[in-house]
């Protein structure tokens, strides 16, 4: 049975199950492309001034640091994020490493250096942690979010008895492409296709999301589900529950494959650069 916030009573999830199949092939989407191997689709962003390489299945690094004057959100904190600490809640806060959970992700730092999603301005009226995010990270089309500008994916369960979404960084959603398609193959509507999201109407809206990840980077919606809560600050109301009758075998599927797959900063591939420097150096 898939855990979701608020819905199960199952501990708190961590990446894999049925999603941890790895991509292979190459991945394009949105104007950029990464090569991929059995290590997973490769990336690259720019995150508090420095570059970061980034990969599907990675780890993650447990290492913070402070960005630096002169660079976008100068002052705040970034790194610290592993998968294990990747899944949030059903509202945009995230899981933020020590276990802190809040409404809102204004002003807070980066543990996965990717900023929180945004949900444009015809979203959350009334919700003033909403609009706070949109102050802070600009719209979903911001040209400086790492990953590039915010993608949508739509995904459809077995005949389209569900629709769901994957919203994120351009490079993210495209990177989850080949994940999600080779774990779950009873998509529907494979290809899957990757498109602009700017929160316009008829685009996904806050209170359909049922799980962020990444610190509130990513998020899965679903189309018939309405989180009343969301459009309120009060942290005490509860989450709306899941509507009956849904594929859970399939919510299952996309869960595992996003919280085991997601691109993360690829930690290890910074301890293979050391080790053949040293190995060099002898």
């Amino acid at each position: 049975m898939v855990y979701v916030p608020f819905v199960s009573s199952l501990g708190k999830r961590k990446g894999g199950g049925k999603g941890g199949g790895k991509a292979s092939g190459s991945s394009s989407s949105g104007g950029t492309s990464g090569s991929s191997s059995s290590g997973g689709t490769k990336g690259s962003i720019s995150s508090g001034g420095t570059s970061k390489t980034t990969t599907t299945y990675g780890g993650g690094t447990s290492k913070v640091s402070t960005i630096p004057s002169g660079q976008l959100f100068a002052g705040r904190q970034t790194g610290g994020g592993t998968r294990t600490a990747l899944y949030g809640s059903g509202y945009p806060i995230g899981y933020y490493p020590g276990g802190v959970y809040h409404h809102g992700v204004a002003g807070r730092g980066f543990p996965f250096f990717f900023w929180p999603l945004v949900w444009g301005s015809t979203a959350g009226f009334g919700a003033a942690y909403l609009w706070a995010s949109i102050l802070d990270y600009g719209s979903p089309n911001n040209g400086s979010r790492p990953g590039g500008p915010e993608m949508q994916m739509r995904i459809e369960s077995p005949n389209a008895a569900q629709v769901y979404h994957i919203i994120s960084d351009r490079d993210t959603v495209g990177a989850m492409v080949e994940p999600l398609q080779t774990a779950c193959p009873d998509i529907n509507n494979q290809p899957l296709l990757p498109i602009p999201f700017d929160g316009s109407s008829g685009q996904p809206k806050p209170e359909l999301a049922i799980q962020y990840y990444r610190a509130s980077s990513v998020a899965l919606t679903l189309n018939n589900y309405n989180n009343t809560a969301s459009f309120s600050d009060d942290e005490s109301l509860p989450a709306t529950p899941l509507p009956s009758g849904i594929d859970l075998a399939f919510l299952n599927c996309l869960n595992t494959t996003i919280g085991a797959a997601v691109q993360q900063q690829a930690f290890w591939m910074m301890c293979v650069a050391l080790l053949v420097a040293v190995r060099n150096a002898w």
